[in-house]
């Protein structure tokens, strides 16, 4: 799930014109819901933690640290100031777009050690697939989310599978796949080499998934985590899609990367205790808030269907492609209500 971003300021259109163009026009990774009242915004803080409030000094009341806000920053009138009493503040009477672009840098300066910086900037969400078990539904629900999302959003898909099948499915061997981009990414050449890493299908980009799995070895941490953060900053994206295997030692820093998490649940007793153990990994990793940003989905059957060359057409008009579109629209309308 987003984090909350309150927006208080008692002119109603201001603060109302403010959160529909951070809800609607950028791309931020909160919900942000706008108060000009203080007791609303107090009943709200009693259910919800409001990760950022933007507020005006003026507004600004002692007991108000006393609520569920995480961090303050100011809405100030006076043009050039960038910190009131201890708190970031950005310029009120400019444009939303450079509202934004304050809120990142004050995004950047606020966030902890080893959190993931340009979230603000980039404004470019990752959306990770993954299950201890596996299984080629999830790949499935993977291939079908990005080429759903691409009908509206620049979506990259990525698959870190050993074995993916791709080459069959899309009827192409590639030059270029998922190892050398992180190779080509530690020579900071990736942006020079990615007319050739970066293949189109139906408006949806992707790179190919290892050739030998034994490339896999390659991927560490550190690695991937590096050139992830350099694609959701690089701006060509909204949406990067990652179908994750569970190669866990550097599957765990993706997932804490992921804006959000999508876990196919399966009903069989094994799958069932090995999601049971990923739970408890979490808990004791520190990684309980985590379970905010998963989605845990029920998918629905897919049918056997003819391996011809129009396969991933055949997906696109399945009981699992209108599941998908179903799920991005809630997604989607969910955004636009707040």
């Amino acid at each position: 799930m987003k984090k909350i971003l309150a927006v208080f300021d008692e002119d109603y259109l201001y603060a109302k014109r403010l959160t529909d163009y951070l809800n609607q026009k950028s791309r931020l990774p909160f919900h942000v819901v706008q108060f000009t009242k203080e007791e609303a915004m107090k009943a709200y803080a009693n259910e919800h933690k409001i990760a950022v409030l933007l507020i005006s000094p003026v507004f600004m009341r002692e007991e108000m640290k006393q609520w569920n806000i995480g961090t303050v920053v100011y809405l100030t009138d006076m043009e050039g100031v960038n910190q009131l009493d201890s708190c970031r503040a950005v310029y009120k009477y400019q444009s939303a777009e450079h509202v934004v672009r304050e809120l990142s840098a004050c995004y950047d300066a606020l966030s902890p050690p080893g959190t993931m910086k340009g979230a603000l900037k980039g404004a470019c969400r990752l959306e990770g697939i993954y299950a201890p078990y596996g299984g080629s539904r999830k790949t499935t629900f993977a291939l079908l989310l990005a080429l759903i999302l691409a009908e509206r959003y620049r979506v990259l898909y990525l698959n870190m599978e050993g074995f993916s099948g791709f080459a069959r499915l899309f009827g192409r061997e590639c030059a270029y796949d998922l190892s050398d981009l992180l190779y080509f990414g530690s020579l900071n050449q990736w942006k020079e080499k990615k007319d050739a890493l970066i293949q189109d299908y139906k408006g949806m980009k992707w790179i190919a998934p290892v050739c030998y799995p034994e490339d896999r070895d390659y991927l560490t941490g550190e690695r991937m985590e590096k050139i992830l953060n350099e694609l959701l900053e690089c701006g060509e994206y909204d949406k990067i899609v990652i179908d994750i295997a569970d190669h866990f030692f550097f599957s765990s820093r993706i997932l804490d990367l992921c804006h959000e998490i999508y876990i196919p649940v399966k009903e069989d007793a094994i799958s069932k205790w090995k999601l049971m153990e990923f739970d408890d990994w979490m808990e004791r990793s520190g990684r309980a808030g985590m379970e905010e940003k998963i989605r845990r989905l029920h998918l629905p059957h897919v049918p056997v269907l003819k391996e011809t060359e129009n396969y991933l057409e055949q997906l696109m008009y399945g009981e699992m492609a209108d599941y998908v579109r179903r799920l991005v629209k809630g997604a989607q309308d969910e955004e636009l209500e707040r």
